[in-house]
């Protein structure tokens, strides 16, 4: 996405089959744990923010991700040599946060999720957000990680009252951040409109109509992590209180020809039981597929 002008981290290199691959097209293999760390340190010392974050090219909640510095290469090798001999993984400059964000929780990058829609003919419309946090000192924002998610109001960018957890992690609410003792109610989230800016032109460069964006926020603006097609749902839904209760989120719907007046909207049920998915942190409403 860097020709369309939109902020990224910057790239410092890819594994492909356990070989790591950097910007300039060289080729090492990671064989050994003494080998990952020379190579990754050769990594982060390109980094503008003196880190490093790696996760996987296919992945998701968050899983294996690593954020490497100095301080933690070598503790941090045999478990990254092992990874990278599974799977593919990417390696960004890690992200500098603005301090605003670091104020909610200063362990993780705390990051907005943004979900988007786009109907033919229309320009891409924000439709609602959360932010999330980490919590109990673990360092990834991902709610299937014991994350916070706190609802964000889509006019003001202000956090909403209760922060929560998923039901797998107990299905928590909050009104200040069990870490940092920071009330949410009004909390405002800096540089939302810039936020909105960056992920309005995103979308309008992705095939899918309906996606979720998760931004963080440096003392510079924002920045795209990664874009999600297809985005789990029920984060937003517990966040705002439901989402079919959302006048612009059906309204989205009702144009998608999901939800029509009188109808049951076309939707995938989990295929358990109301106590099975809160023992799993999974939906307990209709999960809806435009």
């Amino acid at each position: 996405m860097r020709p369309s002008g939109l902020p990224l981290p910057p790239l410092l290199g890819f594994t492909r089959m356990a070989d790591l691959v950097t910007p300039s097209g060289e080729s090492q293999p990671l064989a050994t744990a003494e080998v990952v760390v020379r190579e990754t340190s050769a990594l982060v010392s390109t980094s503008s923010t003196g880190a490093a974050f790696a996760k996987p090219i296919v992945a998701n909640k968050g899983a294996g991700a690593f954020r490497l510095d100095p301080s933690t290469l070598e503790s941090k090798a045999g478990a990254l040599c092992r990874a990278v001999s599974n799977t593919d993984y990417l390696f960004q400059e890690a992200i500098h946060q603005h301090d605003g964000m670091s104020a909610l929780y200063p362990y993780s990058l705390n990051t907005l999720r943004v979900l988007v829609g786009k109907r033919p003919g229309s320009p891409a419309t924000p439709l609602s957000v959360i932010v999330r946090t980490g919590s109990d000192g673990r360092p990834v924002d991902n709610a299937h990680a014991g994350g916070i998610f706190v609802g964000v109001d889509l006019e003001t960018g202000r956090l909403k009252k209760h922060g929560h957890q998923l039901y797998s992690f107990g299905g928590k609410r909050f009104m200040t951040h069990p870490d940092t003792g920071l009330a949410f109610d009004g909390y405002v989230v800096p540089r939302f409109d810039e936020v909105m800016d960056v992920v309005l032109r995103a979308h309008e460069w992705m095939p899918h109509p309906y996606s979720g964006w998760d931004i963080g926020i440096t003392p510079e603006g924002p920045v795209i992590v990664e874009c999600n097609p297809g985005p789990y749902v029920l984060m937003m839904d517990v966040a705002h209180g439901g989402l079919k209760a959302d006048p612009i989120f059906r309204y989205y719907l009702s144009s998608q020809g999901v939800l029509r007046p009188g109808r049951s909207p076309r939707v995938s049920w989990p295929m358990a039981s109301p106590a099975t998915c809160r023992r799993r942190g999974t939906s307990l409403v209709p999960i809806v597929y435009p």
